[in-house]
């Protein structure tokens, strides 16, 4: 009698489990990714929300917006973006606003300075880099002295 008594509690809460999720009102969450680079760069947006929601607004900080369930969008411009997603279904509507949640950095102007760059051989010579970034570091360089 008791493993019916198991069984049929486990069923109950199935149940309730599965009414609940259904008839819930919608909680938004979502993550993109990537989520910092140089631009032009594209970034895709993938609902975490629960409760099932039926419909999507996104408003994605670059001017796009979007009914899809996962959009994806590219960033042209430099700067930090706000992300907006509004998910709704029968039993209501949630809002989720992530600030400086995609960050565009501007592609580096590659520069640099040279010391002693004439003179008698063995001519030593020193290349100092000297390029410049608006936001974030400088993480990799490629030289070509063209020799």
């Amino acid at each position: 009698m008791k493993s019916r008594n198991y069984i049929f509690i486990s069923i109950v809460i199935y149940v309730l489990l599965i009414c609940t999720n259904a008839f819930a009102q919608p909680v938004a969450n979502f993550s993109a990714g990537p989520l910092e680079g140089c631009a032009p760069m594209i970034v895709r947006f993938i609902d975490n929300s629960i409760g099932n929601p039926t419909s999507w607004r996104w408003e994605l900080g670059n001017g796009t917006i979007s009914g899809l369930r996962n959009p994806t969008t590219t960033f042209f411009t430099p700067g930090l973006y706000a992300v907006k997603l509004i998910v709704s279904n029968a039993n209501g509507t949630d809002t989720l606003i992530k600030t400086d949640y995609i960050r565009i950095y501007d592609k580096p102007v590659a520069n640099f300075s040279v010391t002693d760059s004439s003179g008698c051989l063995p001519c030593i010579t020193q290349f100092n880099d000297v390029s410049t970034t608006g936001i974030g570091n400088i993480v990799s360089w490629e030289w070509d002295f063209g020799d």
